[in-house]
């Protein structure tokens, strides 16, 4: 809203997800300006794109295992980021560059698994961004360093 000229596409695999995000744009009155699609990741958005945000799926397993039972009450789809908690992370920076204008970036949160992350993408430069949770909870990586991974 604070930006009236940029147009969004928001995905998400949970058709009940949609569901919510529609009830938003609607009250918000942001039909024209944002379309919403159901996609197991990037596969059914169209792009390219100046800018990618994402909140995946990031718990690792043996997080997972300890969630309080508030957290538990949430979908698995939604928390559950396999073993290292950096599954749908490892997909998402390979197809993620194809999907970016030349000078696009990418915003990902990636919760406590910055070890994990770092440990996957080691000559990964990336700018960890400051949040109210912390400085190591969400990143920021350039289409041309996302495209240093395909080689």
């Amino acid at each position: 809203m604070a930006y009236p000229e940029v147009t969004v596409d928001g995905a998400d695999i949970s058709a009940p997800a949609l569901e919510v995000a529609r009830i938003n744009v609607d009250k918000h009155g942001l039909q024209d300006r944002v379309q919403l699609l159901q996609s197991d990741g990037l596969q059914a958005v169209r792009g390219p794109y100046d800018l990618i945000l994402c909140n995946p799926p990031y718990v690792n397993a043996r997080s997972m295992a300890l969630l309080p039972a508030e957290y538990r009450a949430e979908p698995e789809l939604a928390l559950a980021g396999g073993a290292d908690g950096i599954d749908f992370v490892r997909r998402l920076l390979l197809e993620a560059p194809t999907h970016m204008n030349y000078s696009a970036v990418l915003v990902l949160e990636i919760g406590n698994e910055r070890a994990n992350f770092e440990a996957a993408f080691p000559q990964l430069e990336v700018v960890w961004l400051d949040t109210s949770a912390g400085e190591d909870q969400v990143l920021l990586v350039t289409r041309d360093n996302l495209l240093s991974l395909r080689t």
